[in-house]
């Protein structure tokens, strides 16, 4: 089990947030989720996905300098809509959260 603070802590470290980078697939993958399944509330494996890929989103985000990586995936928008519609609370914590 990842613990739930491993992506911010990667990504506040230099060495960390240049492996983030390196491995876009990550925040590419977390993106394809929230574009994908940002407004979903009835499927409970989707929506635990998607929970789980805003906490990440929004560790990941809580770290200095990230803001570049979700704007190069186009996500900024999906996560702002998130923030005001989606029917799940806790995603819209994380995502508010997340640009705090």
């Amino acid at each position: 089990m990842v613990p739930p603070y491993f992506y911010e802590d990667i990504a506040k470290a230099g060495l960390g947030c240049q492996a983030l980078s390196d491995k876009a697939y990550f925040v590419a993958e977390f993106a394809h989720a929230i574009r994908q399944y940002g407004t979903e509330s009835k499927d409970l494996d989707l929506r635990v996905k998607l929970e789980s890929v805003s906490w990440a989103v929004g560790n990941i985000r809580a770290a200095p300098g990230t803001l570049p990586f979700f704007g190069e995936q186009g996500i900024i928008p999906n996560i702002l809509g998130m923030i005001g519609t989606s029917p799940i609370r806790s995603v819209r914590g994380s995502e508010l959260i997340s640009f705090d």
